[in-house]
C-alpha cells in the first residue's frame, strides 16, 4: 500500500510538472522580460499576453520557438517601449500575429515566418521601428498586413515577402504622422485590388530599388496621401499599373508631393534620361528608363536623380606610397647592377 501511495504521489508530481512545462515555453524571464524557446509543445498555443500591461516588455523569440494561437493574438503587448525579436521562427496569432499599444515599439524580424487572418503586425501611436529582413509577413484572409500608427516610423523591409488575404486588404498603410519606409530587395504583392502600400496624412518618404510592388489589378499600387511625400524610385524597381502620389483628391487639398527617379543607368544615356523626366508632365504623365515603364499620376514634381553604375576603382598610390615604390625599385636596380658587374 505505501508503494502504491508513493508511486501515485511520483505521478502526480511527473504530470504536474509536464503540464506546467507544456505552456510555459514563453516565460518571464526577468522584469517584463519574455523568451520564447523550441521546448515543447512546438508551436506554443498560448504566446505572451501582456496586453494589460501599461509598461514596455521585451520578447525574444529564439529559432524554432514558434507559437501559433488559434484563438487570440500570438504576442499582445500593451503601452510603453515593447521591443520583439524574432529570429528563424515563425509566429501565428489568429486576427493579429503581433500587437502593440502606444509607446516608442521596435519589431525586429530576421528569417521569420509571421502570419496572421486580420492586420498581421498592428502598432498603435507611437515612434515606432520596424526591421523586416529575410522574412515572410502575410495576411491570410483581409485587412492590413503592417499598419502603423499616428507617430513618427521608420520602417526598413529587406530580401522579404509581405503579401495580403483576397479580401480587401493593404500591405502597408502608415498613420497621421511621418513614415520613412525603405523596401529593397523584396516583394511586396496584394491579392486585392486595393492599394498594396499607402502612406498616411503627414510628410513621408518611400525609397523603393530591386524591389516589386503589385495588387491583383495592376492598378496604382503605390500611393501617397495628403502631406508633402517624396517617392524615391531606385534601381530595379517595379511597379506595374503606376504610382499615385496622392490617393486624396476628392475635395481635399493635396501637398507638394515629389517623385524622384535616382537609378543606375548608362553613362551614355544619362542625358537623354534626364531630359525626359525633366520634359515629363505633371501631375499625371509617364517615363520609361532602363526599359521599365513608370505611369504616375498625382504628382506635383518629378525629379531626375540618375546615376551611372559605378566601377571597380583603379588602385592608386598616396605619395608615400610613391616613395615607398621607388625606393623598391632603386634597391632592385642597385642589386641587379651588382650581380652584372659580378659576373663580368
Amino acid at each position: 500500500m505505501r508503494n502504491v501511495l508513493v508511486l501515485t504521489v511520483i505521478t502526480l508530481i511527473i504530470s504536474l510538472s509536464y503540464s506546467d512545462l507544456s505552456f510555459a515555453r514563453c516565460e518571464p524571464n526577468g522584469p517584463d522580460m519574455f523568451v520564447c524557446n523550441a521546448f515543447p509543445p512546438n508551436p506554443d498555443p498560448v504566446g505572451v499576453q501582456q496586453n494589460g500591461n501599461n509598461n514596455g516588455v521585451k520578447v525574444d523569440v529564439m529559432p524554432n520557438g514558434n507559437i501559433d494561437t488559434n484563438n487570440m493574438i500570438a504576442i499582445d503587448l500593451g503601452n510603453g517601449a515593447n521591443h520583439v525579436n524574432v529570429k528563424s521562427a515563425s509566429v501565428t496569432g489568429q486576427d493579429r500575429a503581433i500587437t502593440t499599444g502606444d509607446g516608442p515599439d521596435e519589431i525586429i524580424l530576421h528569417s521569420a515566418k509571421v502570419e496572421g487572418e486580420g492586420s498581421t503586425l498592428f502598432f498603435n501611436d507611437g515612434d515606432d521601428n520596424i526591421e523586416i529582413k529575410d522574412s515572410m509577413v502575410t495576411t491570410t484572409v483581409g485587412g492590413v498586413t503592417i499598419s502603423v500608427g499616428s507617430g513618427s516610423d521608420t520602417a526598413v523591409i529587406s530580401s522579404s515577402t509581405v503579401s495580403t488575404g483576397p479580401n480587401i486588404s493593404r500591405a502597408f498603410t502608415g498613420g497621421l504622422g511621418r513614415e520613412d519606409l525603405t523596401i529593397m530587395d523584396s516583394v511586396i504583392t496584394n491579392s486585392s485590388t486595393d492599394v498594396t502600400v499607402s502612406l498616411g496624412a503627414d510628410d513621408d518618404k518611400v525609397f523603393v530599388t530591386r524591389s516589386t510592388i503589385t495588387n491583383v489589378s495592376n492598378n496604382f499600387p503605390l500611393g501617397g496621401a495628403a502631406g508633402d511625400d517624396e517617392l524615391t524610385i531606385g534601381t530595379g524597381a517595379v511597379i506595374p499599373g503606376g504610382i499615385d502620389c496622392d490617393l486624396e483628391i476628392d475635395n481635399v487639398p493635396r501637398g507638394f508631393d515629389t517623385l524622384i527617379f535616382a537609378m543606375e543607368v548608362p553613362r551614355s544615356q544619362i542625358a537623354s534620361f534626364t531630359q525626359q523626366i525633366e520634359n515629363a508632365p505633371t501631375p499625371d504623365g509617364s517615363v520609361t528608363i532602363n526599359g521599365i515603364f513608370y505611369l504616375y499620376r498625382n504628382c506635383d514634381q518629378i525629379v531626375a536623380d540618375l546615376r551611372a553604375p559605378e566601377g571597380r576603382p583603379i588602385p592608386t598610390l598616396s605619395e608615400w606610397g610613391l616613395i615607398a615604390m621607388a625606393g623598391v625599385l632603386g634597391i632592385i636596380a642597385v642589386v641587379a647592377i651588382r650581380r652584372k658587374k659580378a659576373v663580368v
